[in-house]
């Protein structure tokens, strides 16, 4: 199942993650998690906000590797 508010977004280390905290702060999005050993961070989008348009946003930002729409997976389906 995809989650229509909430985004995973890769990025690479190498870069640094300043660029997205910055454009997260900008969208008006909120993190969600940040883990920190994996290069990723989880983030919800503001309501009102479209997720095809918020993922070519973050697209675009400094260093992101990928952006997809976060999946939920059950274990015991």
């Amino acid at each position: 199942m995809e989650s229509e508010h909430s985004l995973m977004i890769s990025y690479d280390a190498s870069i640094g993650k300043d660029a997205l905290m910055a454009a997260i702060e900008e969208y008006g999005a909120a993190i969600v998690y940040d883990y920190n050993n994996f290069n990723f961070v989880a983030i919800r989008i503001p309501d009102g906000k479209f997720i095809g348009e918020a993922i070519e946003f973050f697209k675009n930002v400094d260093g992101v590797i990928s952006v997809q729409k976060e999946r939920i997976y059950h274990l015991d389906d």
